[in-house]
C-alpha cells in the first residue's frame, strides 16, 4: 500500500509531466490548426478548412531548391561526419593516442558551445583566409557542430567491444584491416545509423549557424526565417509543420534503433 506521501509525490509528478507534454506540444497543436483553418477576424474559421496551403508549398520554387539545399547539406554534413568519427574514434581507441583529451575537447566544444558563438568564429576565420561563403561552407560548419553527436555513439560502441574479439580474429591470421571490416565495423552499424539520423535532424534545423556560413545560396530554415519576417502565413504554418514532423519522425526511428541495438548488447 501506498502512503499519502507517495500518492501525492507521484500525483505532483504527473502533474509536472503533463505540463510539460503541454508546454512542449500545444505550440505545435496550434500551428498545425493555423495551417488548416483560416483566420477570420483574429479568430481560426472552423468550417473553411483545408490543406490547401500545403498542396501550395509544391508551387514554390525557392522553397523547393532551399529544401534541396538543405537535404544536400545534410547529407553531406552527415556523411563526412561518420567518417570522421569512425576515425577519430579509432585513433583515441588505440593505445597510441596522443592527447586524446585536448582532442575530445575540440570535438565536444562547438556542440556544447551556442551556434553564435561557433558561427561567428568560424565566419572570422572564413574571413581572415579569405573563403568565399557557400553551400561548402555551410556543410563544414554543420560538420563541425554535429561531429560530436557522431563521434560520442561510435565511441561509445568501440569502447565497448571486449578484447577478445579481436584476440579471436588475430589467432585466426586475420589482418589489422580484415579485423576492423570483418569484426569491427559490424558492430558500429547500429550506432552509425543512429548518429547519421539524429546529426542530418540537427543540421537540417540549424538555422543560426548557418546563417553566419551561407551566401547566396539559402536553405530551409533560412528561407523559413525570411517568410517570418513578414507575418505568419498558413504557407509558413504549413511549412513550420512538415519540419517539425519530419524531425520528430528522424528522431523516433533514431531512438527505436537505438533501443533495440542497446537490448542487444
Amino acid at each position: 500500500m501506498l502512503t499519502t506521501t507517495e500518492r501525492v509525490a507521484i500525483v505532483l509528478a504527473g502533474a509536472v509531466f503533463a505540463f510539460g507534454i503541454a508546454v512542449t506540444f500545444a505550440p505545435i497543436a496550434i500551428t498545425l490548426m493555423l495551417s488548416i483553418f483560416p483566420l477570420q477576424a483574429g479568430t481560426p474559421d472552423f468550417h473553411a478548412g483545408s490543406f490547401d496551403a500545403y498542396w501550395a508549398l509544391g508551387n514554390e520554387r525557392d522553397l523547393l531548391e532551399a529544401l534541396v539545399n538543405s537535404i544536400v547539406v545534410g547529407g553531406a554534413a552527415t556523411v563526412i561526419s561518420a567518417i570522421l568519427a569512425i576515425v577519430l574514434a579509432l585513433y583515441v581507441d588505440s593505445r597510441r593516442a596522443i592527447g586524446r583529451p585536448f582532442l575530445e575537447a575540440v570535438i565536444y566544444l562547438p556542440f556544447i558551445m551556442p551556434p553564435i558563438i561557433t558561427g561567428l568564429a568560424l565566419l572570422l576565420f572564413l574571413s581572415a583566409t579569405h573563403v568565399e561563403r557557400s553551400l561548402i561552407t555551410v556543410v563544414v560548419g554543420h560538420v563541425v557542430l554535429v561531429e560530436a553527436v557522431t563521434y560520442r555513439l561510435v565511441s561509445t560502441r568501440l569502447g565497448n567491444l571486449p578484447l577478445s574479439l579481436y584476440e579471436a580474429s588475430a589467432d585466426l591470421g586475420a589482418s589489422s584491416v580484415q579485423t576492423f571490416r570483418h569484426i569491427v565495423l559490424p558492430q558500429l552499424y547500429a550506432p552509425l545509423i543512429v548518429g547519421m539520423m539524429l546529426s542530418f535532424t540537427i543540421s537540417f534545423d540549424e538555422t543560426l549557424l548557418t546563417l553566419f556560413l551561407a551566401g547566396a545560396n539559402t536553405t530551409l530554415p533560412l528561407t523559413l526565417l525570411a517568410m517570418m519576417r513578414v507575418g505568419f502565413s498558413m504557407d509558413i504554418n504549413a511549412l513550420v509543420v512538415l519540419v517539425i514532423a519530419t524531425t520528430i519522425l528522424i528522431a523516433c526511428l533514431a531512438a527505436a534503433i537505438f533501443r533495440k541495438t542497446a537490448m542487444r548488447f
